[in-house]
């Protein structure tokens, strides 16, 4: 997940080394809670796998998509693409405060785990952002 640049100064000074030794050392480029590997194409109406590559970028999976099942990127295709690409992100799971960063509070995850993990806490971080901002439009 991107980290929203107000929030940037409260990760620690290591953070991409953290995440990526989550990621690719710990993990070894799978999810840790529902095992998909990085980079693999799934089906976005069901989450299903439908090719695992190997792909060692996400240039060689979107060319796969282009390739192997004739999807055309363009801006003239006229249906959204019913298939989407793995990317394992480093998700905060017991405390999400960002400082509490230690390797026992940190998780590789797919981006359907990771969104089902934050949900409720992201539903309530945009509520009060909503709130805030309208309060601003009536001081």
């Amino acid at each position: 997940m991107p980290i929203r640049p107000e929030m940037r100064a409260r990760y620690p000074k290591d953070w991409a080394l953290r995440s990526r030794f989550v990621r690719f050392t710990r993990a070894r480029g799978r999810c840790e809670w529902c095992g998909v590997s990085q980079y693999s194409i799934i089906r976005k109406a069901d989450g299903t796998v439908v090719d695992r590559g190997p792909f060692t970028t996400f240039a060689d999976a979107r060319q796969a998509l282009a390739d192997r099942y004739a999807f055309n990127f363009g801006i003239e295709a006229d249906e959204p693409c019913p298939w989407s690409i793995v990317v394992l992100t480093t998700a905060h799971v017991h405390d999400d405060r960002p400082e509490a960063s230690s390797l026992l509070n940190l998780a590789a995850l797919c981006q359907k785990c990771h969104n089902g993990h934050d949900a409720a806490a992201r539903r309530a971080g945009v509520r009060e952002r909503r709130r805030a901002h309208t309060a601003d439009l009536f001081a």
